[in-house]
């Protein structure tokens, strides 16, 4: 079997194993949307997300100011 087919079984597991736990245990979902709201710090989701995606494209490189 492929390391890649490995890799990608592992991670649907992990997938599997948080669906289950989430859907036993109520408080482990608002624990999760707590954490979320502290990571948003305000700002709505979409913008969250364009800065993440811009400060991985700057840590690697992609962007380049002059």
């Amino acid at each position: 079997m492929p390391i890649a087919h490995k890799g990608m079984l592992q991670a649907a597991k992990a997938m599997a194993c948080t669906a289950i736990t989430a859907m036993d245990n109520p408080a482990f979902i608002e624990e999760a949307k707590k954490e979320w709201q502290e990571h948003l710090e305000g700002r709505s989701m979409f913008h969250s997300f364009l800065r993440m995606l811009l400060l991985q494209s700057f840590n690697k490189g992609l962007l380049i100011f002059e």
